[in-house]
């Protein structure tokens, strides 16, 4: 993980308190200033290419 904390283009925040994940979700939208984002759960798994074959469809 330590690579991404390294990426300006990444933000990081750990939660002081568990509030679930609606209103986990809920602060990150107030947070973000990008017009895409994506949620990944720690079971999840995703290819390499998945994220810009993604962009690529969404600017089509």
């Amino acid at each position: 993980m330590e690579p991404f904390l390294k990426d300006e283009r990444i933000s990081f925040y750990v939660s002081k308190q568990n509030e679930g994940l609606g209103k986990t979700i809920q602060k990150d939208l107030i947070l973000l200033d990008t017009p895409y984002f994506m949620t990944l759960d720690s079971d999840d798994w995703v290819e390499p290419e998945t994220l810009e074959l993604l962009l690529d469809e969404m600017e089509y």
